[in-house]
């Protein structure tokens, strides 16, 4: 989370243990002390905006041990 009004937020992903994506000075809200993110939303897209970026396979994705942290995590 970010101080009200400033860009010092972190988004961090781990997979397996390792950060494979980092992004920093975000702000996830301009006012309010007392505000908490309370959900989490993941949407996949596959594709593009023609037929010809259509997957021609059944295809999914699955999601586990999926955590969402107040603290950064002791990752490796």
């Amino acid at each position: 989370m970010n101080t009200p009004g400033q860009r010092n937020g972190v988004i961090r992903q781990f997979v397996n243990g390792k950060m494979v994506h980092e992004k920093t000075n975000y702000m996830f809200r301009q006012v309010g002390n007392n505000l908490q993110i309370d959900r989490l939303f993941l949407q996949m897209m596959y594709g593009g905006a023609s037929a010809d970026w259509a997957n021609n396979v059944a295809s999914w994705i699955e999601y586990r041990n999926l955590r969402v942290y107040t603290d950064p995590p002791s990752c490796p």
